[in-house]
């Protein structure tokens, strides 16, 4: 429990203020932490505020209002920017007077949470207050009736829902059969929108019909009490005449839709009206609302305002003028322009920093067998630098080329290209991915003759090309692989080298010249190959050969001695000379030995391997 009480200084704080003409005007509200405080015992009203040290917030009064006469409210709204704090003590003052304290509540203690708001009002009463003080506002003006304000955001979201799918809207199930008892109707479980509002019925329904024909219809409504929870409550009504919407005798709103037509002869007529998803046929007895895509004669359609029988009637989807304004045509955005000098084909914020994705074809000579065609992302990173990727799929011998321009006037970056050839192929922007802000733009967005100032050249993405190439593969390059492209990276086999810096630990060489040992092991954690071992074979000066066991290294080996025949006679003696299948060597003089063997030509080359 709490305690409450009004200390006996502020009867005189109040005595001392009406003999000097002013009013009470108690604008803080603090809020203390006071050790060993039990708050079931009576508040001793000899004291006013406590020590300094016990407070662990205090805050301006937000409002202040009367109840009734002799009774006055203020209130504060905490923030929830405001760093967490414990208390079990409230006190009200006149800041700007000494002993002026004119509440206290001891209560349990409680704690206000980092990110949480929080609202603490005190109520001081005491005869004539209202015109002492001189509050003329009623509390209740600035009370707030959270009930209201939640019915009032769940209604606008039965609005929305109202507007997306119409007044009804079967999205499954529903199903309606009749059963071995021929009175009797199977309702199976479904999920439909009626009013606004989104109702399942979970388990199925068994109706019973005696008197035919009849309707079945669908009625929902929204229940719950303040403390509990707010559920669509779904009932199935049989009914001869037609059910429409209503409000029911306590003052509850309820929706009603159509479900089946029981007729004389027992049979059923399904009297749903369906929605569906996009990759579902155009149909005029499906309601659609804003959003929905539908597929009509092979082409996609979204609808741009909403359509069907409960939504003003059906409209077909077509390029119409007069459909257009319900069915939009889903398709990239394309834009062409005949010849042209420089054109600017995008624009992005500088402070949004929205990546936009497009791509371009044409600009190639009329005459070219191929077409230009580039993919190209365009985008400020997150120092406010603007960049484009440029990834051309088919080349010509003169195609365009590509510029960034700084528009300071526009607080935006704008992409342009030029053209290389007097006679060339028509451009075709399209917009590839969709904006999330109007700042965001592609097409053909300006024109010019000459080359607009402060422009910078693009050059085309070449690293795809190095991407293209297997991890674990070595290449021979003249010039080293780009370091900067986060596609992909690769080490230098050589020992040591710059390179290769921040990408290979455990650098080992070993042994003499030409019989060096030099290893090292990946450190790169987005490498697959991370943590393996590999030969440094620039260094080595070796070349791998297939192996049944990876790493054996085979030295040099020296050839045993051999001789070159320079001439030779038949029947000479076999004991005359050595012998090499029955031939001598007539001639001791031409003997020559050949030692270590032919070696075959060779040349260096600077090894690289693609480690991600």
């Amino acid at each position: 429990m709490s305690q409450t009480a009004i200390p006996l200084q502020f009867e005189k704080y109040l005595q001392n203020q009406i003999s000097v003409g002013k009013a009470p005007d108690m604008n803080e509200m603090i809020f203390a932490y006071i050790p060993n405080l039990d708050p079931s015992q009576p508040i001793d009203r000899n004291q006013g505020l406590p020590a300094v040290s016990t407070w662990v917030y205090q805050q301006d009064i937000d409002q202040e209002g009367k109840l009734g006469d002799n009774a006055l409210v203020y209130s504060v709204v905490i923030p929830g920017s405001v760093a967490a704090f414990t208390f079990n003590a409230i006190y009200l003052r006149d800041k700007n007077v000494p002993n002026s304290c004119g509440i206290v509540v001891h209560k349990a203690t409680e704690t206000k949470e980092a990110g949480m708001a929080s609202t603490k009002s005190l109520m001081q009463q005491y005869t004539g207050a209202a015109q002492i003080a001189g509050i003329t506002v009623d509390a209740q003006t600035w009370q707030i009736d959270y009930q209201a304000r939640l019915l009032g955001i769940e209604d606008d979201m039965r609005l929305v829902n109202l507007d997306n799918y119409g007044h009804t809207a079967f999205i499954q199930g529903f199903d309606v059969t009749q059963q071995a008892d021929p009175a009797k109707y199977k309702v199976a479980p479904g999920v439909v929108y009626v009013g606004g509002l989104r109702a399942e019925l979970k388990n199925e329904v068994i109706q019973t019909i005696s008197d035919k024909p009849t309707g079945l219809y669908i009625d929902v409504a929204r229940t719950g009490t303040v403390l509990s929870k707010w559920q669509n409550i779904v009932t199935i009504r049989a009914s001869e005449t037609q059910l429409t919407d209503y409000i029911d005798q306590n003052q509850q709103q309820h929706y009603v839709a159509r479900l089946a037509g029981i007729n004389a002869n027992g049979s059923i007529t399904d009297w749903r009206v369906k929605t569906d998803n996009a990759d579902q046929e155009w149909s005029p007895f499906i309601n659609y609302g804003i959003g929905h895509e539908v597929v009509r004669n092979g082409l996609r359609y979204i609808a741009r305002l909403a359509s069907g029988p409960d939504n003003g009637g059906a409209i077909t989807p077509s390029a119409s003028i007069t459909n257009i304004e319900i069915w939009d045509m889903v398709i990239p955005q394309s834009f062409a322009i005949n010849l042209v000098a420089w054109v600017k084909i995008a624009s992005i914020s500088k402070t949004l920093r929205e990546p936009v994705y497009l791509t371009i074809s044409g600009g190639s000579p009329d005459n070219s067998a191929l077409l230009f065609v580039a993919d190209i992302v365009f985008g400020v990173n997150s120092i406010g630098i603007p960049s484009a990727s440029i990834g051309a799929k088919y080349q010509t011998l003169t195609d365009p080329k590509f510029y960034i321009r700084d528009d300071d006037d526009e607080d935006s970056f704008s992409l342009w290209v030029n053209r290389q050839t007097p006679g060339q192929t028509q451009y075709t922007i399209t917009m590839r991915s969709r904006p999330r802000f109007s700042q965001t733009l592609v097409g053909v967005l300006e024109k010019a003759a000459t080359q607009p100032s402060f422009t910078t050249l693009v050059p085309y993405d070449t690293g795809y090309q190095f991407a293209s190439i297997p991890i674990g593969m070595e290449v021979a390059f003249d010039t080293p692989p780009p370091t900067n492209d986060p596609r992909f990276r690769f080490v230098k086999l050589t020992y040591n080298d710059a390179y290769n810096t921040g990408l290979l630990t455990s650098q080992t060489l070993s042994g003499s010249a030409p019989e060096l040992v030099s290893t090292a092991v990946i450190s790169a954690a987005k490498s697959p190959i991370n943590g393996q071992t590999i030969y440094l074979k620039n260094t080595m000066g070796v070349y791998a050969v297939p192996a049944t066991t990876e790493g054996i290294i085979a030295q040099n080996i020296p050839q045993p001695a051999r001789y070159r025949i320079d001439s030779i006679s038949h029947g000479v003696s076999l004991q005359t000379g050595p012998s090499i299948s029955g031939f001598i060597i007539t001639s001791a003089a031409s003997e020559s030995q050949i030692t270590g063997g032919l070696k075959p030509r060779s040349f260096g080359e600077v090894l690289y391997k693609r480690i991600y």
